[in-house]
């Protein structure tokens, strides 16, 4: 269950929590919000009232709900829920939020945002470069992974020694690098916009110390990293995120970093694990799956799915995109 920061920065008025996402409702699960100071605290869904005004009488006092996995209550469709303090203090605290709704959410939701989308599923996996021999079981050579988007930004690898292999993962197709030279890339037909972007892939490690799993960027700028190490997995736009804990060697999960022309983060399996401020974003130049693609740090292990958004994606779009790339790929999210 994703949770976000709820952090008003001391103004009086509405603070968006968790932006709305379309077809979907956002359900509250809990929640604990801490005043700096005298005011009422109000929920509410876009401009439509949640809650009456809820009284936090002096510094550090505050309202809270115990957990429910049922939920409180439900924002309307597409709507965003949100925090109003009555007064010009400080609100602090976290929400617990699920999305509901009526419609099935796929990356299409995200327009034309949507730059590339890569699925190593037989029909979509190639063993040759030309696009004319299909890759259809476990050992199949891979040279060219399609892009999904509609964009036609397919990833290719023409030295045979270099390519990945078809593989399963818990039943799921994957591909599996060796950590030595295999790699997927394309330095060609790459226009992408600088205002923001967000990587995202399913990844396996097989072994230890920090590999890049996917570059959309200018040499190491642009790289989504993982590790079994400490101080990883990063996002890093000339701005590094970090996280506190390693990744479990074998086990699947769903990297995403985000960037924007201010800031980065990670996310493992939908939770932040970290922030920097700073970023600077620089043009699109090249992509490279499982290797920083100089020809140097190759990943060892598994890539079940791997997408590219044209934009710093809100949490709750974010979260969607991880659930369905979780729900494609065989990990919880």
């Amino acid at each position: 269950m994703p949770s976000a920061p709820i952090n008003n920065g001391g103004a009086a008025g509405d603070s968006t929590v968790v932006a709305g996402v379309t077809g979907q409702k956002i359900r509250v699960n809990g929640y604990v919000v801490q005043a700096g100071g005298n005011t009422n605290v109000t929920f509410k869904s876009g401009s439509n009232l949640l809650s009456g005004p809820l009284s936090a009488s002096g510094s550090s006092s505050g309202v809270a709900s115990g957990s429910n996995p049922d939920g409180w209550f439900d924002c309307g469709l597409g709507e965003s829920f949100i925090v109003n303090s009555s007064a010009a203090v400080q609100l602090s605290g976290h929400l617990d939020y699920s999305f509901v709704g009526t419609s099935v959410w796929t990356p299409a939701n995200l327009g034309a945002a949507l730059y590339g989308l890569y699925l190593p599923t037989p029909g979509k996996v190639w063993q040759n470069v030309a696009r004319t021999i299909p890759a259809t079981k476990v050992g199949d050579p891979v040279a060219c992974l399609d892009d999904q988007s509609g964009n036609g930004l397919h990833l290719t690898q023409a030295t045979p020694a270099n390519q990945p292999a078809l593989t399963q993962v818990g039943g799921f197709w994957s591909l599996i690098f060796d950590g030595v030279s295999d790699t997927l890339t394309r330095n060609v037909g790459i226009s992408y916009g600088l205002t923001g972007l967000t990587h995202m892939v399913s990844a396996t490690l097989s072994a230890l110390s920090s590999f890049p799993v996917w570059l959309v960027g200018n040499g190491t700028y642009g790289e989504l990293r993982a590790s079994g190490a400490t101080s990883q997995p990063q996002f890093n736009y000339l701005a590094a995120a970090t996280s506190p804990t390693a990744l479990a060697l074998g086990s699947q999960n769903i990297l995403t970093g985000r960037a924007s022309a201010t800031a980065v983060d990670v996310r493992v399996n939908g939770a932040v694990k970290g922030t920097a401020a700073g970023a600077t974003m620089v043009a699109m130049t090249q992509m490279a799956l499982a290797s920083r693609g100089d020809g140097s740090l190759f990943l060892p292990g598994t890539i079940s799915g791997a997408v590219i958004v044209n934009a710093s994606l809100s949490d709750g779009d974010a979260f969607q995109l991880e659930r369905w790339l979780g729900g494609g790929t065989g990990v919880g999210v």
